[in-house]
């Protein structure tokens, strides 16, 4: 793993759920880690399932971290990425691979 290609800040966010002051139940993204990543393109789509949508398939490689499950979204350039199954372990714990997309 070379860590000079890792150049991109990006943030691990987990779908938890709070109480607010009224004594609600709130669902909210909180950040779990922000680290960084070597950032590579898959794949883009376009469907035209009810409009133009547009399909974004990304990889991203970061240094080994635990926790880290499908059921959680990445944050990068101003987009949510949702992650799209478990991710890979690179080496003897030196990195995780996660793929992920997103839907604009």
């Amino acid at each position: 793993m070379i860590s000079a290609r890792m150049d991109r800040k990006i943030t691990i966010q987990n779908f938890t759920e709070t109480t607010n002051s009224y004594g609600e139940t709130v669902q909210t993204w909180t950040d779990f880690a922000t680290v960084w990543a070597d950032v590579k393109q898959q794949s883009a789509r376009e469907t035209w399932s009810a409009g133009k949508i547009s399909e974004v398939e990304k990889t991203f490689t970061i240094r080994y971290m635990d926790g880290i499950t499908s059921e959680m979204r990445i944050q990068y350039d101003g987009q949510n990425y949702q992650i799209t199954g478990a991710p890979r372990e690179i080496g003897r714990r030196e990195g995780l691979e996660i793929m992920a997309k997103v839907t604009t």
